[in-house]
């Protein structure tokens, strides 16, 4: 996977990530438009620069997807990695060859956009994430990793096809049916 930054001196900066060949084309001719667009109104130079390839601070290439990749900011890349041991990664963008790896197995996981702060989302068997056959209900747990602590569970009614986060301290929920809004402050 490749983490590459475009600028040009409107002050936009875009982030792309791309994860195959099929993918780079999509986001760059998305990305290409809108940079294009703006270029041709300042006329200015875009600089391309490439921040990091995952592959070189030890994340298997068959787990660099869109299943197993989130970036919900330009401060952590989150990996779930499922052999041969279930674990999440956490690629710190201001140290990344120190990657941070726990043995956690989760279906999702998402880092806050502003601190070091876990979301997970499974099914809930033995204090690890494995979704059961059938199953309807998600369980959502966020975890402090500087402070080694659950700071919130949360088992929903129904399954979660969506989520994200919307700010340092709130997580959008998306189920077939409605949209919720969980906090991360208060109990």
């Amino acid at each position: 996977m490749e983490i590459k930054e475009y600028r040009h001196n409107l002050h936009i900066k875009v982030t792309i990530t791309t994860f195959s060949l099929s993918a780079r084309s999509f986001l760059k001719s998305r990305i290409g438009l809108l940079l294009a667009t703006a270029m041709a109104a300042a006329n200015a130079p875009i600089l391309m620069k490439e921040a990091l390839t995952l592959t070189s601070v030890g994340i298997n290439s068959q787990f660099i997807n869109f299943t197993h990749v989130t970036m919900e900011s330009d401060k952590y890349i989150c990996v779930r990695e499922t052999s041969p041991q279930s674990s999440v990664v956490v690629v710190d963008m201001n140290l990344p060859m120190q990657p941070l790896r726990r043995p956690i197995t989760a279906e999702s996981a998402i880092m806050n956009p502003d601190s070091r702060i876990l979301a997970l989302k499974g099914t809930f068997k033995y204090f690890n994430f494995t979704r059961v056959p059938g199953a309807t209900q998600d369980h959502l747990q966020i975890f402090n990793i500087e402070l080694k602590t659950k700071v919130k569970a949360h088992q929903m009614p129904e399954e979660v096809v969506f989520w994200k986060w919307i700010s340092a301290t709130k997580v959008a929920l998306v189920t077939q049916t409605s949209v919720y809004h969980w906090s991360i402050e208060g109990k």
